[in-house]
């Protein structure tokens, strides 16, 4: 019955552009797994590639990862939402064009990164190693045309109050519009090159911000927020505790941003960032469990029929893999624990647990769900969709548990020492059994692959079965049905009202009962800026005064240079073959490593580096002391046949760097690059070939004195770019133990105003010098440290 002077309107749902995401989500889910099987036969048998640089572990790891997090999880994400905003909204999406342009350009986004990381085009920053015309593409694909999109439709929705899923999606939405100008901190110095604008200790907080977040806003909150309207429709029941949702929606939105820090424990990080991520980062773990714990109470008791109900056991999975993440997020916060298991399997476990488990799961659960009511006939087959959750559930637990068991071994490998405190094990000795664990986990991607198989089979036959044409449902709602409200809403009554305490106590009782939030859930204006205005203070507190109070956040260590012309190529072609997927580049004050590898790491030597190479993994060893630990002639060897110098090396033969001459003019652009950041040299870039010629030719002079070829075809040894990488890996380490330079008037003035850590040093090429800062008490402050920490840490 319409009220007097209503007028009718009349809306329909676009269901096709939520046809199109789910489509390409299976399609991409399919190549991710075929990817995953692929990235882990490179590790079991590395001899494959046939030195094809394109085939080699460090090129197509950060693929894996685009293809699940962006491409597969993504996709899902996108598609879910599409089609639940506008059924919470009761309207359709604002704009069709953009919709479309959103797919599109998503993809072209996705198809760009798969064609430029294995040609080494890369940033070498962890998950956004995509260079910076791709980061600004999808920077702007999200704000201008999703997030554009998505705020219209609510603003225009037919609903007052938004259901919870809507701020989930919002505060997603938000965030991560936010989190991708992280992408955006470099400068161009070519169409496909750039440098970051942080350098050492606070790029790599940049790139743990990213990291952290982009899980959290793209995979964590869309996760729940997704599960929160597909459990209720699935199980024709209600969330079981409103008020949790609440609770748990709004410590996950104020606490989850902080916990970035949290993946640099015992680094050089600052102590009181790393503190303030392990708080933040245990109430992010905790604040997730309460949406599981909601969701779970919420699967209790249910009478639906499983079989009938396909995508009930994948979103039940999906929320209790869900929960173990957000209790693993938890323990891993807590700084003595992370020193245990950090750069081990166990890590990379755990992010597989969380895009193959938590998000593959629910997005392949929602699409059980949807595909009946979008192609508008039944699944084709329950008994192959029965078949693909255990499939898919084996395909899980064979990639994730090896992985767990993995990481506890290598935790005891390396920090094993006896009575006299000498270490027990040889590195390679933590190693030799990972190719059990590497097949246990390529098998699991080979049965998950299959699933995946049976799912798009099953996929296919219901969409030929599907009703031509679709009948699209047209709804009549009254225009101003969104304006109806009660007249008054009767103000809450505190149940303390008769008892004899204080008022603050009965306002208390009232605000506990969350009736404010009603007033909140009419406004998505209120929750996109406040967590708009969270994510920017917690940018604001813990990375603005890293770069603002460089001088105390990053001593000077006097004898850290600037890397010469040839070495600054070597670090090039280190970063764009990818060597930090496999070894990092951090000492942590634990006593085991620095037995190991040396002096623990300090803030101060990183300061030349753009971007931050620390690496999250170690399936060779740490290489910060790389320098003097191997002849040039071994590092010769080592890239030619791995398996001659190390037997249970699972590195990739990179004998075509021996084969290839060095660039010169890409070593201009890389000291005019250097130049611009202010790294002076008091020489013209004419002289950088003379240097390059100097350095290369006194290198390949011992590799030759050692038995090493004059000449390799063509090209001499010297040229090669092999002697560019060893130069680098040699001066890993190098300066700390260098005695420093005798002071000399700079060729390029300093800026007094600077707040950036790279210290303006003027350099000639092929030589180095020093800042004048006294190093006795340099090296003082550096055995006090070491000392002091080496106690505290376990």
């Amino acid at each position: 019955m319409m009220l007097d002077g209503a007028s009718e309107e009349s809306y329909s749902y676009d269901d096709t552009i939520v046809r199109c995401f789910l489509t390409v989500t299976l399609l991409w889910g399919f190549v991710a797994a075929v990817n995953a099987v692929l990235v882990t036969s490179t590790l079991l048998h590395p001899r494959q590639d046939a030195g094809v640089e394109w085939l080699s572990f460090g090129r197509l790891q950060p693929v894996g990862l685009l293809l699940f997090f962006m491409a597969f999880v993504g996709n899902g994400v996108f598609a879910g939402i599409y089609y639940s905003t506008q059924r919470l909204c009761k309207a359709r999406m604002w704009s069709g064009a953009l919709s479309w342009l959103h797919f599109f350009s998503w993809q072209a986004i996705i198809i760009a990164a798969l064609v430029t990381l294995p040609r080494g085009i890369s940033q070498g920053r962890e998950l956004s190693e995509a260079e910076w015309p791709i980061d600004l593409a999808m920077t702007l694909v999200w704000i201008l045309f999703f997030a554009s999109n998505f705020a219209m439709t609510v603003s225009h929705r037919r609903v007052r109050r938004m259901y919870v899923s809507l701020w989930f999606y919002i505060a997603a939405v938000v965030g991560m519009g936010l989190n991708n100008l992280c992408t955006l901190f470099v400068f161009p110095t070519g169409l496909w090159k750039s440098d970051s604008l942080a350098t050492g200790m606070q790029d790599a907080l940049l790139q743990a911000w990213y990291s952290h977040n982009a899980t959290l806003f793209l995979l964590i909150m869309p996760a729940l927020g997704l599960a929160y309207y597909f459990v209720p429709k699935v199980l024709n029941r209600p969330i079981h505790s409103y008020k949790l949702t609440i609770v748990s929606f709004w410590t996950l939105t104020l606490v989850g941003v902080w916990a970035a820090p949290r993946l640099l424990h015992y680094t050089v990080l600052s102590e009181w960032v790393s503190s303030l991520g392990m708080l933040f980062g245990i109430l992010f773990g905790v604040a997730v469990f309460g949406g599981v714990t909601n969701l779970l109470l919420t699967f209790r008791s249910s009478e639906v029929d499983k079989s009938a109900n396909p995508s009930m056991r994948f979103l039940k999975w999906g929320v209790l893999l869900l929960g173990v993440y957000a209790c693993e997020e938890i323990a891993l916060s807590v700084k003595s624990i992370r020193a245990q298991v950090d750069y081990s399997e166990w890590i990379t476990a755990h992010f597989q647990l969380g895009l193959m488990g938590c998000g593959g799961m629910l997005v392949i659960g929602m699409a059980y769900w949807m595909i009946p009511k979008l192609f508008e006939t039944g699944i084709a087959s329950s008994k192959a969709a029965s078949l693909h959750f255990w499939l898919a559930a084996a395909g899980v637990l064979l990639c994730v548990l090896p992985g767990y068991a993995a990481g506890f071994v290598q935790s005891g490998v390396w920090n094993a020492m006896d009575d006299l405190g000498i270490l027990k094990y040889d590195f390679a000795e933590s190693t030799s059994f990972l190719k059990m664990v590497w097949s246990l986990q390529m098998l699991g991607g080979l049965v998950y692959f299959v699933g995946l198989g049976v799912m798009l089979a099953n996929y296919t036959k219901t969409w030929m079965n599907r009703a031509k044409p679709y009948q699209v449902t047209v709804y009549h709602v009254e225009s101003n049905a969104k304006q109806n409200r009660p007249v008054s809403t009767p103000e809450p009554v505190s149940i303390l009202e008769a008892a004899p305490v204080l008022n603050v106590a009965k306002k208390v009782d009232i605000w506990t009962r969350l009736n404010w939030h009603q007033q909140w859930e009419e406004s998505p204006r209120k929750i996109g800026v406040l967590v708009a205005l969270v994510v920017l203070v917690a940018f604001t507190i813990e990375l603005v005064p890293l770069f603002v109070f460089a001088s105390s956040n990053v001593p000077e260590i006097a004898s850290v240079q600037p890397y010469t012309p040839l070495e600054l190529m070597g670090r090039h072609i280190y970063l764009t073959e990818g060597c930090s997927k496999c070894h990092t580049q951090m000492v942590r004050p634990l006593m085991a490593e620095t037995k190991r590898y040396g002096e623990f790491s300090q803030a101060g030597e990183f300061v030349y580096d753009q971007p931050a190479q620390w690496g999250n993994r170690r399936i060779g060893p740490d290489l910060a002391r790389e320098s003097g630990k191997q002849a040039s002639f071994w590092h010769w060897q080592h890239l030619v046949s791995p398996r001659k110098t190390s037997p249970d090396s699972a590195m990739p033969s990179y004998r075509y760097l021996l084969d290839r001459p060095i660039d010169m003019e890409e070593v201009d652009e890389l000291v005019q690059a250097a130049q611009e950041r202010g790294i002076g040299y008091d020489a013209d870039l004419a002289e950088v070939k003379n240097s390059v010629s100097k350095q290369a030719e006194s290198l390949a002079a011992d590799i030759v004195s050692k038995g090493g070829t004059v000449r390799r075809g063509n090209l001499m040894t010297f040229d090669s770019q092999a002697v560019a990488l060893i130069a680098y890996l040699q001066r890993l380490g190098a300066d700390l133990s260098a005695p420093p330079a005798a002071k000399t008037k700079p060729a390029v003035a300093e800026d007094e105003n600077t707040t950036s850590t790279t210290k303006t040093s003027t350099t000639k090429i092929g030589q180095t010098k020093t800042n004048p800062i006294d190093p006795k008490l340099t090296k003082t402050a550096r055995d006090s440290d070491m000392n002091k920490m080496l106690t505290a840490v376990p």
